[in-house]
């Protein structure tokens, strides 16, 4: 339901970007529950909100070109890698969004803090998560287009 945030956000660099981000976003949904290796506390490091928002950003700084991956090789296709990595972090903070509404917290800032709207279980009102989850996606929409529409304008 958060795919449609990097596809919006990614038609300034191209049709392409913008498809790709889309797909690494509901790719990426689940990433979070994937990456726990028997190691990692579940709702620890890989449900952080701060580093899934870290990850979108610097991808979608990498898509527009606003920074350069510093391996040479990478660089020819570093809009493409930018655009896919956005993608993934949208993904990522999805995933947090709908773990939010529920009882157990996940982080926000360190994997150490927590927050939870303890609404209801984990598994639960599956709809109503995905409906907020959609909601606030084209709210983010809406008003990051509008801003940078201002922005733009300004100069």
């Amino acid at each position: 339901m958060f795919a449609p945030l990097p596809a919006a956000m990614l038609l300034d660099a191209s049709p392409l970007h913008s498809m790709l981000g889309a797909l690494a976003c509901i790719s990426a949904a689940n990433l979070p529950d994937r990456l726990e290796f028997g190691k990692i506390p579940h709702r620890t490091l890989t449900h952080t909100l701060s580093i899934w928002l870290s990850i979108a950003v610097y991808g979608y700084m990498l898509a527009l070109s606003l920074v350069v991956i510093p391996f040479e090789p990478l660089k020819a296709t570093s809009t493409i890698l930018g655009a896919i990595i956005c993608g993934f972090g949208c993904g990522g903070v999805s995933h947090w969004l709908g773990d939010v509404p529920n009882k157990q917290p996940v982080s926000t800032f360190t994997p150490w803090d927590g927050f939870a709207l303890y609404l209801f279980k984990s598994g639960e009102h599956q709809r109503f998560t995905i409906a907020l989850i959609g909601l606030e996606a084209w709210f983010l929409i809406l008003f990051l287009r509008s801003e940078l529409i201002r922005t733009v304008q300004m100069f």
